[in-house]
């Protein structure tokens, strides 16, 4: 679902922080985000990747149908990706997580950004999202939180390569996207880490967050730690939640009793770092091009004494 511009916010925003006359307007939202409450069954389902209005006339308020594949269409509403439908009216709902989810711990995995920041330093770690390729298009992060936030910033922490980030999106209760931010100057930065704050004086009220990124326009893995929501009274909120296109823990080895992201992992005992198993692959190649230009050598020089 393609995200709306900036130019349509004044007229799809919430709004700021309700008044006695707006107060119509807080129960509204109030009650659509008590949907997606409904929709989770009392934490049966987790990890929300998309909602869309319907008309259902044959089911009732709630109706669990249950793991359904990646559908290109549904009653107007295209893309769909794969996971748990719940009817919750007037709304599907379609999560990752279902009844039978194992939460995960992975290296680079996206659940790595989800609390406070943790990464000891800028660079290579494995308590950050990494994408499973260094420089793929089309890369993005998406992000839940336990409790709705009246949005006043947002902070991102990119511990790696950071300058990627090509805009930033919300989802209204409605379940509609709409892109707050972008970033005209894509790039590499000069720092090796950096803290990416962006004002939104907007005060929408949301629970979900996506990051977009062009990393083929910085070069290697653009990792990132932690993405944090402050709201209007300045309290700091992290995500609980994260889905991502793509991740290195794909191609990196789970590790068995992994410890809790409060905790980053030390480096010596990791797997290879994504720029570092890089680094081996060529490294290897290399090695295996000298071995055959060796074995061509020898076959010509035996061929030269006959």
């Amino acid at each position: 679902m393609r995200a709306l511009p900036l130019t349509l916010l004044a007229l799809l925003a919430i709004g700021p922080a309700p008044a006695p006359a707006q107060s119509g307007e807080a129960d509204k939202t109030t009650a659509l985000f008590a949907a997606v409450r409904a929709a989770r069954a009392e934490g049966r389902y987790g990890m929300l990747l998309r909602q869309f209005r319907a008309d259902e006339p044959t089911l009732g308020e709630h109706h669990e149908a249950g793991a359904k594949p990646a559908t290109a269409a549904y009653r107007g509403t295209r893309d769909i990706p794969a996971g748990y439908w719940v009817w919750q009216r007037p709304y599907w709902f379609v999560f990752r997580d279902g009844p039978d989810h194992v939460a995960q711990d992975r290296n680079w995995g996206p659940e790595a950004a989800c609390g406070m920041p943790n990464t000891p330093a800028p660079g290579d770690h494995v308590t950050a999202w990494a994408t499973r390729g260094q420089d793929d298009p089309g890369e993005w992060l998406l992000l839940e939180y336990l409790e709705p936030v009246r949005l006043a910033a947002i902070e991102i922490h990119e511990t790696y390569r950071p300058g990627a980030i090509a805009s930033i999106a919300i989802f209204t209760p409605q379940g509609d996207e709409l892109e707050l931010w972008s970033n005209p100057a894509v790039g590499p930065s000069r720092q090796d880490g950096n803290v990416l704050r962006v004002d939104l004086p907007v005060g929408f009220v949301i629970e979900r967050v996506k990051l977009y990124l062009a990393s083929e326009r910085v070069p290697s893995w653009n990792e990132i730690d932690a993405v944090g929501l402050r709201d209007l009274k300045g309290a700091m909120h992290w995500a609980s939640r994260a889905a991502a296109s793509s991740t290195f823990a794909e191609r990196d080895a789970p590790v068995q009793g992994a410890p809790a992201k409060a905790a980053a992992i030390p480096r010596a005992a990791a797997a290879p770092q994504p720029a570092e198993a890089a680094l081996q692959a060529r490294i290897a190649e290399l090695e295996a091009t000298v071995q055959r230009l060796q074995a061509e050598v020898a076959r010509l020089k035996a061929a030269a004494r006959r």
